[in-house]
């Protein structure tokens, strides 16, 4: 269980800093992104606000409830590969 919503979550985080990423280095159609998509990039936002406990308890902790190793390794790689898989789709 902890394993899909966390991978949603760090899903959720790239998404938004490729998006911010983009945004800072003003490519030309993102005046139209802002116009049209400004309530999503809210929703991704609030999302990864109610997220920070769990983006602690897969790196920042170091007490017992902190997630094992095992489950950080197999979310990176899964997100990983769905970014590549998204990233060269188009």
């Amino acid at each position: 269980m902890l394993t899909i919503l966390a991978t949603l979550a760090l899903f959720n985080l790239y998404c938004f800093a490729e998006f911010v990423k983009e945004a800072t280095t003003g490519s030309k159609g993102m005046a139209q992104v802002y116009e049209t998509m400004a309530l999503q990039i809210l929703l991704c936002g609030v999302l990864i606000l109610i997220n920070i406990p769990l983006y602690q308890a897969l790196s920042l902790r170091k007490d017992k409830g902190k997630m094992p190793a095992s489950i950080a390794f197999k979310l990176m790689a899964f997100v990983l590969v769905a970014c590549t898989c998204f990233k060269f789709s188009y």
